[in-house]
């Protein structure tokens, strides 16, 4: 009988407001499963005893993974070139304001006479 293997290579507190507060983790690891290798991704919620599995996450084979790879690379640059161009325009130099205008006298009040 072959032995079912966990090892984990990255784990993060989620950001995820459901999950946030130490509520849950999300995990990478290489999972050895009935004989076939997985890389599992998935949220683990906290117990008494630590962390558990959750049904939120995806295993995948390593080829997926390789296949992954260039997508998930290309994925950040377009994510990090949309936040650059963001930035740019946030501080890019606006529309010249007119000079500011004295207020218009308030309606019913009258201006003192000397």
């Amino acid at each position: 009988m072959k032995r079912n293997t966990e090892r984990d290579y990255w784990v993060d507190d989620s950001k995820v407001q459901k999950w946030s507060a130490g509520k849950g983790k999300v995990r990478l690891a290489w999972t050895k499963w009935l004989g076939r290798n997985w890389i599992d991704l998935r949220v683990m919620r906290r117990e008494d005893d630590g962390y558990v599995h959750t049904r939120h996450g995806v295993r995948i084979t390593p080829d997926q993974l390789r296949e992954m790879l260039p997508a998930l690379i290309e994925m950040l640059e377009h994510i990090d070139n949309t936040e650059e161009e963001e930035r740019r325009e946030d501080t890019s130099p606006r529309l010249k304001l007119l000079p500011p205008q004295p207020f218009p006298p308030h309606a019913g009040i009258k201006e003192k006479q000397e």
